[in-house]
């Protein structure tokens, strides 16, 4: 196996599968009561058992929604390095920086979600 194959096929696919399987089991089996170990924790979903029980639906499905698009993304980009002779060793880094990008969008984009469900309830 080489390196293009796995920079190109197997993270990416390793993140799919795995933001695929956490959001299912936020999504399928949320925590039922407010805890520090498991769920989609942050200070507004933590705030009362109505934006708790909200957020944990709410986070398993943007998990999934954001491991498809973290996965396309560097799929994307593997690929075009691959098959372009471009410096391998920037695809990781890229991936990397990507990952942390969308997580970070996906926390402001879930809170906000929240927000307008606590404004509404």
């Amino acid at each position: 196996m080489n390196i293009e194959f796995l920079l190109v096929f197997i993270i990416p696919l390793a993140i799919l599968i795995t933001f695929s399987f956490a959001g299912t089991i936020l999504y399928l089996f949320p925590p039922k009561k407010i805890n520090s170990i498991y769920g989609y924790r942050t200070h507004r979903s933590m705030k009362n058992q109505t934006n708790w029980d909200y957020a944990q639906k709410l986070g398993g499905k943007f998990i999934i929604v954001f491991g498809l698009i973290i996965f396309t993304i560097q799929t994307i980009l593997g690929y075009f390095f691959s098959n372009r002779n471009l410096e391998q060793s920037l695809v990781i880094p890229i991936q990397l920086i990507i990952l942390v990008l969308l997580l970070i969008i996906k926390l402001i984009v879930c809170e906000k979600q929240i927000e307008k469900f606590e404004a509404n309830h």
